[in-house]
């Protein structure tokens, strides 16, 4: 299972991951559920929240080393004049994806006028945390795709998967 030429991608929900799983045609690890892997890749599903996310990639990054690590999934937009579907990365400078400030939080954020960010999610803390103790900070990223404006509606899987397919090319450069 040891590759350090591999990526780690790391979702939340199966709904983030599955435009990836088909892109990328990773097959679903018959030993631990919530890993889909090929040559090149592995990609984890978590679950929500700091725990989960800390728990996961703990896990991994313990039984082998990567040479990059992505954070894909959805998050809250505070600026309802930016369109969903938006896709930003939140801790790097590209040239090809627009940079935004993010905030974690540990419940959904329905009232924005107490974020001070552009972006509201519930992992990119837990996901920078523990991939850049095993892994340099530039080969470490966090796409984040606007799903809403901060409402406490949880977006359809459909949805979701549509989102994520649609910046799927563009996120395919860093992975």
């Amino acid at each position: 299972m040891s590759n350090p030429h591999k990526t780690l991608i790391h979702t939340a929900l199966i709904y983030e991951a599955r435009p990836l799983i088909q892109t990328l045609k990773l097959t679903q690890n018959t030993l631990l559920p919530k890993i889909y892997e090929n040559d090149m890749y592995i990609l984890v599903v978590s679950g929500i929240g700091k725990n989960n996310t800390t728990e996961s990639l703990e896990t991994l990054f313990k039984k082998q080393a990567f040479k990059r690590a992505v954070n894909i999934g959805i998050a809250g937009c505070k600026e309802e004049e930016i369109p969903i579907g938006t896709l930003f990365c939140t801790n790097q400078q590209l040239k090809t994806v627009p940079k935004a400030t993010i905030t974690c939080v540990t419940e959904p954020l329905d009232a924005k006028s107490s974020l001070s960010s552009l972006l509201v999610d519930m992992e990119s803390d837990a996901f920078l945390e523990v991939c850049t103790k095993y892994l340099p900070q530039n080969e470490c990223f966090v796409f984040k795709v606007v799903s809403d404006y901060c409402n406490s509606v949880i977006p359809k899987k459909s949805f979701v998967i549509d989102l994520i397919q649609k910046q799927i090319k563009t996120i395919k450069e860093f992975l």
